[in-house]
């Protein structure tokens, strides 16, 4: 399971994409850097870094923003 880190607003992270919820990072079991939904519990790849995390969280389909 995935521990929140509460850094949303400082790191401009875009509402989930499936419910509109309030998204924040989170790490996984393996120390991998995601992002998850607080609402739906949604959750990104993990990835690296953070900054990954949020690129890959905040890219839209259909050039949607």
């Amino acid at each position: 399971m995935e521990s929140v880190t509460n850094k949303n607003h400082e790191e401009n992270l875009k509402a989930c994409p499936f419910c509109g919820g309030w998204s924040d990072f989170g790490i996984g079991e393996s120390g991998g850097n995601c992002v998850v939904c607080n609402n739906c519990f949604a959750c990104s790849e993990h990835f690296e870094t953070e900054h990954k995390a949020r690129e890959a969280w905040n890219k839209r389909e259909g050039g949607r923003t």
